[in-house]
């Protein structure tokens, strides 16, 4: 009885469309209580079940959320960050990809899946160089890059993924030559006319100017 009034009392503090999961529930009982009363809440057509512990209010008018969002929620309950995928990116910046299983994001975490409705979604583990810079500009064009890969990103699909940037942008990817592989890294320093292997370390002893004058 303790547990379930808690969590309802928790549960009339949600505002409406907001996503909660069964470990936000954990501190007003054990897990056995916490699920027998979301268990129960779901029958009562209280709350609804969106995917394994994931719940919102129940509300026939609102539409349910995207699987962005249901997984944004989840991967956070386990501490972790989803990321948007490489062939996404591709086509955020307009390059053409082949179909890549939807609903699948990079997570700073282990690679697993959950079931949303009538679709799966996937977590696919990333190393840091994938992920970071994340949603900017240049984090699309790295991300962009990487799902290409070495066989495919030959000097015109560089270009063509590039083509965006400004100068700006261009001098940012520079910057982050040492976070990506060594054959992209080579790609940079062709295109960018940079020294060998030109790391951050090297940038914040140089300086912008310096790298320029070496560049002109």
């Amino acid at each position: 009885m303790w547990t379930s009034s808690h969590i309802k009392r928790h549960l009339h503090k949600l505002l409406p469309g907001m996503l909660f999961t069964t470990r936000d529930l954990l501190a007003y009982g054990t897990r056995a209580a916490v699920d027998q009363t979301l268990y129960r809440l779901v029958k009562q057509r209280f709350i609804k079940r969106l995917a394994r512990g994931v719940f919102c209010l129940y509300d026939e008018q609102k539409s349910t959320p995207p699987p962005s969002e249901v997984a944004a929620v989840k991967a956070a309950a386990f501490g972790k960050q989803i990321f948007i995928y490489g062939a996404d990116a591709a086509t955020l910046l307009g390059i053409p990809v082949r179909a890549s299983r939807p609903n699948t994001f990079f997570v700073n975490g282990s690679t697993s899946s959950f079931r949303y409705g009538k679709v799966v979604v996937y977590f696919k583990s990333s190393c840091p160089r994938r992920v970071s810079r994340q949603e900017t500009q240049t984090g699309l064009v790295i991300k962009t890059l990487l799902h290409f890969g070495r066989n495919r990103c030959d000097q015109k699909l560089f270009s063509l993924i590039t083509a965006q940037l400004g100068r700006t942008e261009k001098e940012e990817l520079r910057r982050f030559a040492d976070l990506v592989p060594a054959w992209l890294s080579d790609i940079f320093n062709r295109q960018f006319r940079l020294p060998k292997r030109w790391t951050t370390s090297s940038w914040d002893t140089v300086g912008p100017t310096k790298l320029q004058t070496n560049l002109t």
